[in-house]
């Protein structure tokens, strides 16, 4: 099965095409989803299916994350997910945006926190386990929390890795002084995760229903800057 995966909700998004009965990236693109609007991001994945070597009507299943995250950038995956879905009558799965944070560095027994700035002194966060199923076990269902409130989760729930935004000077400095962090330059979700966990959750739940399908904001929108 080929899975296109689509990952749009921070300004760095990326989409990336993955075979999960041979294991393998077939190829990844990064998008700069501040300057996006759902017919831009339509010629990157034209350009993906090109240099991977792939047909459109190779793809089996797309995947794309709901959310948490930019306001735009998830109107842009999204409308773009389903509306390939519906162009090539595959079908189509949602994917939480954290979780694809979360997932490259879960590993068995490790807790794995994962948040994204949300403005006014506040994240978005998660809190992540392994699953001996594959799809990652949610310890801390994803809301908005005040930055201490999360960071004070994580302690109870005995988190061993950050990642997301961490190293924004607004929330770095909450941050426990030993807290272990994922690497800078690898800390944003990645559509190579999204893709993958769509696999799994397809074949453990089935598709999503294509006209319920729609981002998860967590808040109600609010004009202004997107979030990069």
């Amino acid at each position: 099965m080929i899975i296109l995966g689509i990952e749009t909700s921070t300004s760095l998004g990326s989409i990336a095409l993955f075979d999960s009965d041979e294991n393998l990236v077939l190829g990844q693109l990064a998008v700069d989803i501040r300057a996006a609007h759902s017919e831009k991001l339509v010629p990157y994945i034209d350009f993906l299916l090109s240099e991977s070597r792939t047909q459109k009507e190779d793809i089996n299943l797309v995947a794309v994350s709901r959310g948490p995250g930019s306001f735009t950038g998830l109107r842009v995956g999204v409308s773009t997910a389903k509306g390939f879905a519906l162009a090539l009558c595959v079908p189509v799965v949602g994917i939480d945006s954290l979780m694809t944070c979360a997932f490259p560095y879960l590993a068995e027994g490790n807790r794995v926190a994962a948040l994204f700035d949300a403005k006014r002194g506040e994240v978005f966060g998660a809190v992540y386990g392994d699953s001996e199923y594959g799809i990652p076990h949610t310890v801390l269902e994803p809301k908005i929390f005040k930055i201490n409130d999360f960071i004070d989760n994580c302690i109870i729930q005995n988190v061993s890795l950050y990642t997301g935004d961490i190293y924004r000077d607004s929330i770095m400095r909450f941050l426990p002084p030993q807290a272990p962090r994922v690497e800078a330059g690898f800390e944003r979700p990645n559509a190579i995760s999204t893709a993958v966990i769509g696999h799994r959750k397809y074949a453990d739940s089935g598709e999503d229903n294509l006209s319920d399908l729609s981002p998860e904001y967590l808040r109600n929108f609010v004009p202004g800057k997107p979030r990069c």
